[in-house]
């Protein structure tokens, strides 16, 4: 089961007598455990008292166990979390006048008390922010979807400005419109966080970057995956974006990110909607209304992400997607218009995508890159000497793999 220990110090001027000590025990024990479920929890108590050169400082080392419940460890963390904002502003309560009560969490301080102990303070973080580049926001309830990307024919979203170019995927292109659609006209209340999934080179990334072709980039911030971190998060929202937060959050192959950065992300996606930094002198809160727009290669990897001991199903991050949209890899048909596709763009000649074509078919690849690659073999694929040498290769391969 879930165990920490906090550690509370309060400095005074004059020394507190016992009875007055136990009344506030109880006191920050009732706040820190209302709504918690206190038959859950176990807590004992030590206390300490030093004098000081400005007079006292007394300390409650409060030991609490989660004895009964549910134990998910993203719940036993949501609560932590809520017990130290609890324990913060109890603390801060006016009846203590200027000589609140500190938190300290045992896992960034020592336990012995602090003589002079900096005041703790529950800081708000404003929703009017803006990160380097943004020099405005767009709200949400600005943005509007047009109506072809909701109800429009395959061919008609086909031909839609931010989405030209990319074939065969209509249905998921309505599917994350009217996904938007609801969060902006219901000013972020019916929110549902977006996945696209699937292998790679099956056009993810070229949905996302229409998304954000069609919102724009005062509405859209992104964030690399690969070199997010627990303090980046925490800096960009909590001491950055100063015009305000964009409504949509991309967040590409997610599965590969820090997963210190993305527990910090957690609440951010959930109900509570607000990024949180506690440590042992300060809480910073902010509240954010924003959608997630995030891809993932393996959506193994992605659901056992904060998955509770070795259950099945989805772990918590997975969890908050609720819109999760499978994006296929091409078939033959789209294969062929993609091939078009390129060589109207960069030339050459439209008799080489069938060999093209059958090649694959005999590599069992649908990875358009690699059939994209396959055009090099120019004129080469009308007499068949570059499948040979691409055979070649795959037969020395197979052969040498096979005799592992």
């Amino acid at each position: 089961m879930h165990a920490f220990k906090i550690v509370m110090d309060r400095d005074t001027a004059q020394r507190t007598g016992d009875t007055a000590l136990e009344t506030q025990e109880v006191y920050l024990i009732e706040a820190a455990l209302r709504g918690r479920g206190k038959k859950h929890w176990a807590c004992t108590v030590k206390r300490a008292h030093k004098t000081t050169p400005t007079g006292h400082c007394f300390s409650f080392q409060f030991s609490l166990d989660k004895v009964s419940g549910r134990k998910d460890p993203e719940i036993a963390h949501k609560d932590k979390d809520d017990i130290l904002t609890r324990l913060i502003r109890a603390g801060q309560n006016t009846k203590y006048g200027d000589m609140p009560w500190k938190l300290r969490d045992e896992q960034d301080a020592p336990s012995e008390p602090s003589p002079t102990g900096s005041v703790v303070t529950t800081e708000e973080v404003g929703n009017t922010q803006t990160i380097g580049q943004y020099e405005t926001v767009t709200a949400a309830e600005d943005i509007i979807i047009p109506e072809i990307l909701l109800s429009g024919s395959d061919e008609e979203i086909e031909e839609h400005e931010s989405f030209k170019g990319i074939y065969g995927r209509a249905a998921q292109i309505r599917t994350a419109a009217a996904v938007l659609n609801a969060a902006f006209t219901t000013k972020m209340q019916r929110r549902h966080n977006v996945l696209f999934w699937g292998y790679p080179g099956c056009a993810k990334s070229h949905l996302v970057n229409g998304i954000k072709a069609l919102l724009g980039p005062d509405a859209v911030l992104e964030l690399d995956s690969t070199s997010t971190t627990k303090a980046g998060i925490e800096k960009i929202f909590l001491n950055g974006l100063e015009t305000g937060v964009p409504p949509v959050v991309v967040m590409e192959e997610i599965e590969k990110t820090d997963e210190s950065a993305l527990r910090v992300w957690l609440s951010a996606l959930d109900e509570r909607r607000e990024i949180r930094k506690l440590n042992f002198n300060v809480a910073k809160v902010r509240k954010i209304d924003i959608l997630c727009i995030a891809t993932a290669n393996d959506k193994v990897a992605f659901d056992k992400l904060f998955r509770a001991g070795n259950q099945d199903g989805r772990g918590a991050l997975s969890s908050r997607f609720t819109k999760q949209i499978y994006v296929p890899r091409p078939d033959r048909a789209i294969m062929q218009r993609i091939l078009e596709r390129d060589i109207k763009e960069f030339g050459g000649d439209p008799a080489w995508i069938d060999p093209c074509l059958d090649l694959a078919d005999v590599l069992d690849t649908n990875d358009p890159r690699e059939v994209l690659g396959m055009l090099v073999g120019g004129d080469r694929l009308l007499d068949d000497s570059y499948q040979g040498d691409i055979m070649t290769i795959h037969n020395q391969e197979k052969k040498d793999y096979d005799n592992k």
